[in-house]
């Protein structure tokens, strides 16, 4: 059985921009719409609500995912994501492992499973799909660095040399303030990722500024 991959243009198109005649059910976790792609393919498309999403809600006892990475094709579309090692923490909301939970890469330097943890692998997957570069990208491993490093030092002045150019579609101009919201989202993502688990950010104000870009992006 083979699936057709889809583009968030495609999807934009298919329900018209997500128009309200479209929205064919609202749930705790955000928003069904109906769609009819390019092919002729019905189709029901869940849109998340980051405000009510469970994933990243907070618990009495917090969970924590240990391998947030979902599986990116190389259009760096998501297909898959696994949480088959979650676990609810401990007391101290944190604990060390002898052994790799999760996978290299996406797994902070400092070995704790902690919510903080969960925060550094979201950072690094969404550099992934910013820049449309993997880990394993040949030009990063060429260069001796980490995607990390390689997009920290091009932030903030040449940010959109290393950013994916299909970020907007051709009948987008990118204009000041869609640099302003590419930028905010890199620094997002390099605040998830910082070395200690203190100084990154919370799942909760990663959340906030998301909404705050999004928002200050639709601005007329």
């Amino acid at each position: 059985m083979t699936h057709q991959l889809v583009s968030y243009h495609e999807i934009q198109r298919a329900t018209n921009n997500f128009d309200l005649s479209n929205l064919i059910d609202v749930g705790g976790s955000g928003f069904v719409y109906k769609g009819i792609l390019s092919s002729g393919i019905m189709v029901a498309i869940k849109v998340l609500d980051l405000e009510n999403e469970q994933l990243f809600k907070s618990h009495n006892t917090p969970i924590v995912h240990c391998d947030l990475n979902p599986l990116l094709y190389k259009d760096m579309v998501a297909h898959v994501g696994d949480f088959g090692i979650s676990m609810i923490l401990a007391v101290n909301k944190s604990m060390e492992h002898t052994e790799t939970l999760g996978t290299l890469g996406y797994i902070a330097a400092d070995g704790m499973v902690s919510a903080s943890g969960d925060v550094y692998s979201y950072g690094i997957m969404f550099m992934e799909v910013l820049a449309k570069r993997r880990l394993t990208d040949e030009e990063i491993f060429n260069e001796n660095l980490g995607l990390r490093e390689w997009i920290r030092r091009a932030f903030p002045r040449t940010i959109m040399d290393v950013v994916d150019a299909n970020l907007f579609s051709e009948e987008e101009q990118i204009t000041s303030k869609s640099e302003l919201s590419i930028a905010s989202m890199i620094e997002l993502a390099l605040d998830c990722t910082k070395e200690t688990p203190k100084s990154r950010i919370t799942m909760k104000d990663v959340v906030k500024r998301l909404n705050k870009i999004k928002n200050i992006f639709l601005e007329t």
